[in-house]
């Protein structure tokens, strides 16, 4: 084996079915529905091609948004609060307001990274801002 052979990615497996080719290092399909109940979203800002999922089964739909928030009850009162990891700060913004105000107008229940316990939100519009409002959780023990 070479130097440099073990920094090569492997081959794919021919019995791997990738379901979006090509999403994760660059921006792959959006806005399509890729499997039955999946649609792929472009959520650009944190990263380029950033993508989100909304899935819908039997009458019932969960948004998957990703990273378009990372600190959840600031970032959803005051939009416009941005942090380092993003790189594109301005379109970090415009993601972040166009899924708040879907999710919203939409009555969507969310799931993202970031999001605190129970990790499920649906979000309400006030005036000016935004709020994420905790789906009930209940132990069952």
């Amino acid at each position: 084996m070479g130097a440099d052979e073990h920094l090569q990615p492997p081959e794919p497996d021919p019995g791997v079915h990738r379901l979006l080719p090509g999403v994760g290092n660059l921006p792959g399909p959006h806005d399509q529905v890729v499997a039955p109940g999946i649609t792929t979203l472009l959520m650009a800002g944190h990263t380029p091609g950033h993508s989100g999922f909304l899935l819908e089964s039997n009458g019932e739909r969960l948004l998957f948004w990703g990273d378009i928030i990372h600190l959840p009850a600031l970032q959803a009162a005051i939009t416009t609060t941005g942090v380092d990891a993003d790189t594109s700060s301005d379109e970090a913004v415009i993601t972040r307001q166009r899924i708040l105000k879907r999710a919203a107008g939409e009555d969507l229940l969310v799931a993202g990274a970031h999001l605190d316990f129970p990790g499920l939100f649906y979000v309400r519009k006030d005036e000016e801002s935004f709020e994420l409002i905790p789906e009930l959780w209940v132990s069952h023990i």
